[in-house]
């Protein structure tokens, strides 16, 4: 249910109010989350030394630890061959398509318009450094769905994803998490109910 609150604001006016999936402004995919991550107890966390760690490191960014509230921002997953297949493709990923060293991506652009609540607006490429310098960014799914674009995960590769996201939320410690995409809601949904503490969406 949405409701009429503030939105949260980051550092240097970087707004984390997402727009709903029915509104014309919105655009994220279709879909979309935004959880606040309350701190809890030791005794309520999960061990990060018991659950599985991601084979794609998130991308970490230079000012994130420093930002209040602290955002993570989740995507779906990657295709690529073989030869990249590494650790670091998450980091590649924004570095040349967030940051713009390769070039301009539309996924990465219009998260950025909403994330600086620009989102008719043109925006530069020192704002989009700034904003992807302030945030930390890591796709769900854990193994390439493909060698293209537009191939879709397994059910086995969602499934087998979840508990790797409980490993990047113990150790970035996220007070937002942003959630992109339809599908990707929906089994970030399943991951929340299990998820100890409260949480908020948007959708």
């Amino acid at each position: 249910m949405l409701t009429q609150e503030a939105p949260y604001v980051i550092n240097n006016g970087i707004s984390t109010r997402i727009i709903p999936a029915r509104h014309k402004n919105c655009f994220i995919y279709a879909w979309c989350y935004v959880i606040e991550l309350a701190p809890f107890s030791a005794h309520e966390r999960k061990s990060t030394t018991a659950m599985q760690e991601p084979f794609f490191k998130p991308w970490v960014g230079e000012d994130y630890r420093s930002q209040v509230p602290k955002t993570l921002v989740l995507g779906e997953s990657h295709y690529g061959i073989s030869e990249s297949y590494t650790p670091e493709f998450t980091q590649y990923v924004v570095k040349d398509w967030a940051l713009c060293q390769r070039g301009s991506s539309p996924y990465f652009t219009k998260i950025a318009k909403i994330l600086l609540s620009k989102p008719y607006e043109w925006i530069s490429l020192e704002e989009k450094y700034k904003l992807w310098n302030r945030v930390a960014f890591y796709n769900y799914v854990q193994q390439f769905v493909g060698d293209r674009p537009r191939m879709r995960p397994t059910l086995e590769m969602w499934l087998e994803a979840e508990e790797a996201l409980d490993y990047v939320i113990a150790q970035l410690t996220p007070d937002i998490v942003i959630v992109t995409g339809k599908e990707l809601g929906y089994y970030v949904s399943s991951f929340e109910e299990k998820y100890i503490g409260p949480a908020k969406f948007c959708y």
